[in-house]
């Protein structure tokens, strides 16, 4: 069990639990982004829902639909920016042309189709109508691949699989940009609590809430209640880069596994053994992370610029001399390469910061130069420092507010845009 998880310590204790039946009803899987937090809670499933030995090659009814992802014992709520998986994962397939790699571009697609299951949405609302006819466009279109996939290697069929393919990433972006909530709405959890009191077909029921810190207020309240009184046969699975953000009383009710960032020699393992790439050899930090931006609708060094301009923006042209703020920042700023464009302009440029990796990428280079200013003073003053701590605040309360209240990105960074004239 477990063996296509790699190099996480946290598995063993896992293992370990539900080996000696010690396993609880909720669960945190807790860590930083790319550390197999998604792939080992989809194996929880499949592994307690085993009617035989949990051996990865099962071949029992329940492992079977459990790693096709069609067992109706399995429910995935919560946004993710899943099309950098689907691409890599196309890619593969479609390079490799191996059974392995067709099932990961497959299962990369369901993790995204799975959170507009029927069961919950209501059948009128706006996303789902939306949403449904173009699932329905990508599941006929894998069926397709699956029928010519034998035939793969003849050119005749290859560019058919392969324009399959482009279609079903160019669908999946429409659903993941105009279908997906940025945080989980109070009537999934409540539809997800009808859902889970209905006895399973096999052993568990199992309730993947993924991205657990971006709940509405409502959704909290209404997903501590089924927390509270939990059906005998539910399992409660949470994922989450940033627990800190989870409603306390929600943490107090589930057991906390610790997902560990990887070494970079691991991580390009990753990329080699899971998307069969060595090709490009990371020696960053943060292989998968620079992997899989590759697959982002806008280049790194493209977010990284637009960055710049939206400090050239917020600063404005005001002189050094004349302002009361840290000359320090305003000096690194006038040095940028950057022209002064708005903030429409600027969005513009990264395809309007559609994909929700995108936004964070940018928000985070925007706080780069905030802490490359600070890092290069010899000397700050309490009032300097103050004001350094009141931006980062700022930054980080618009970007909670674009990604919890759906406050729109433009709004966001004009509001960003007008504190940081004003501290600065």
């Amino acid at each position: 069990m477990f063996d296509n998880i790699i190099s996480q310590p946290t598995i063993q204790l896992l293992t370990q639990d539900i080996e000696m039946s010690r396993l609880p009803q909720a669960i945190l899987f807790a860590g930083p982004a790319n550390s197999a937090k998604m792939t080992s809670a989809l194996e929880l499933a499949r592994v307690v829902s085993c009617t035989e030995q949990a051996e990865w090659t099962c071949t029992c009814q329940s492992c079977t639909q459990m790693r096709a992802m069609t067992s109706v014992d399995l429910l995935i709520v919560g946004a993710r920016d899943l099309l950098p998986e689907i691409k890599a994962s196309a890619q593969t397939f479609l390079r490799k042309k191996t059974k392995g790699s067709h099932f990961l571009f497959s299962r990369s697609v369901k993790k995204l189709l799975i959170r507009f299951d029927h069961r919950l949405w209501d059948s009128d609302e706006t996303r789902f109508t939306k949403a449904a006819p173009l699932i329905s466009d990508i599941q006929l279109l894998l069926d397709a691949i699956v029928q010519d996939f034998p035939s793969i290697d003849d050119e005749k069929k290859y560019p058919a699989i392969a324009k399959s393919c482009q279609k079903i990433i160019d669908i999946s972006e429409k659903i993941q940009n105009e279908c997906m909530y940025s945080t989980l709405p109070i009537n999934q959890v409540r539809k997800a609590s009808e859902w889970l009191r209905h006895t399973p077909v096999g052993k568990q029921k199992f309730l993947i809430l993924d991205s657990a810190e971006y709940m509405q207020e409502g959704a909290r309240s209404a997903f501590l209640k089924i927390l509270e009184e939990p059906p005998q046969h539910a399992t409660f699975i949470l994922i989450s880069t940033r627990p800190a953000a989870i409603m306390q009383t929600i943490l107090s009710r589930v057991r906390k596994y610790n997902f560990v960032k990887r070494s970079t020699e691991v991580e390009n393992q990753v990329i080699e053994r899971v998307f069969q790439d060595s090709s490009l050899p990371y020696n960053t930090q943060n292989p998968l992370e620079n992997y899989f931006n590759t697959f982002l609708p806008v280049s790194f060094e493209k977010i990284k610029q637009a960055a710049t301009e939206f400090w050239v923006c917020a600063l404005g042209d005001t002189v050094v001399a004349e302002r009361t703020g840290s000359s320090i920042l305003r000096t690194s700023v006038a040095q940028l390469s950057a022209e002064k464009k708005t903030i429409s302009q600027i969005l513009s440029d990264i395809d309007k910061a559609k994909s929700k990796t995108v936004f964070e990428i940018f928000i985070k280079q925007i706080l780069v130069v905030l802490q490359t200013a600070l890092h290069s003073q010899t000397h700050i003053d309490a009032l300097e420092l103050e004001n350094y701590k009141k931006a980062t605040d700022e930054i980080y309360y618009w970007k909670k507010a674009q990604s919890v209240y759906n406050v729109s990105v433009q709004t966001a960074l004009e509001n960003i845009a007008i504190k940081l004239g004003e501290l600065f």
